[in-house]
């Protein structure tokens, strides 16, 4: 028997969120699972933009799941999370290169 291919329909910011969205999914028949579900123990507290937690799909079943979380943060008007720097923790407006409380250097690439 051949296994859809997991498919990555979601990357949360924090473990607690990834449970949560991965509890949303399954409530609908999703089989989803969090990749980097244990991690966290490993790795500590690292910031969420560097270590994430993605959330896996079989393929087959991506379709389904991308329509559940569009309709999830229609109903919830979901807003993206606060900027912040992840050197200080000082609330940002923007995306700058250069946090202005502590000077560090802030890379906002997701790879």
């Amino acid at each position: 028997m051949n296994t859809p291919a997991p498919v990555c329909v979601y990357k949360s910011g924090s473990i607690q969120e990834a449970h949560l969205v991965c509890d949303l999914l399954q409530t609908a028949g999703i089989e989803a699972r969090i990749a980097s579900d244990g991690v966290e123990n490993v790795v500590g507290e690292v910031p969420f933009q560097i270590a994430g937690s993605p959330i896996w799909v079989p393929s087959d079943q991506e379709q389904k799941a991308r329509a559940v979380l569009a309709e999830h943060r229609a109903n919830r008007n979901l807003k993206p999370p606060p900027l912040f720097c992840y050197h200080c923790g000082v609330d940002l407006e923007d995306r700058i290169a250069t946090c202005p409380g502590c000077g560090g250097e802030l890379d906002w690439s997701e790879d």
